[in-house]
C-alpha cells in the first residue's frame, strides 16, 4: 500500500519540524518589523513636539525683543500661540545684563525652558 502523506514523512525525517522553524522565523521577522515601525512613529511624534517647543521659544523671544520698550520693566510676561504658550521671566542679572527665562509648553507634559541674556 502506498503512503498518502509521503511528503510529510520520508526516510530523512519529517518536514513538519522544518515548517515549524520557518513559520517561527517569519513570525519573528513580522514582529520585529512592526516594532520598528512603532518606534519610528514615536520618534517622529517626539521630534514634532520638540520642533513645536523650539518654535514657541523663538516666537516668544522675538516678540519680546521686538516690543522690548513695552515689556522691559515687567518681571513676568505670557504669550499665547495656537500651538501652545510661553511664559517669560525677566530679571536684571547685572547692570547692563538682563536674564530672560522662557518656559514654553504645549500639550502636557511637554515643556522646555531656556535662558537668554540680553
Amino acid at each position: 500500500m502506498k503512503k498518502l502523506f509521503n511528503y510529510f514523512h520520508n526516510e530523512a525525517g519529517t518536514v513538519t519540524v522544518y515548517l515549524f522553524y520557518l513559520v517561527t522565523l517569519l513570525l519573528l521577522l513580522a514582529v520585529s518589523v512592526i516594532q520598528h515601525y512603532q518606534n519610528e512613529t514615536n520618534l517622529v511624534k517626539m521630534e514634532i513636539e520638540h520642533l513645536k517647543l523650539e518654535m514657541l521659544q523663538q516666537l516668544a523671544y522675538q516678540s519680546l525683543i521686538n516690543e522690548w520698550e513695552e515689556w522691559g520693566d515687567q518681571e513676568k510676561v505670557e504669550f499665547q500661540y495656537p500651538i501652545g504658550e510661553a511664559k517669560i521671566s525677566i530679571s536684571n542679572h547685572a547692570e547692563e545684563l538682563v536674564k530672560i527665562i522662557i518656559n514654553a509648553s504645549t500639550a502636557p507634559p511637554y515643556q522646555r525652558s531656556r535662558i537668554y541674556y540680553y
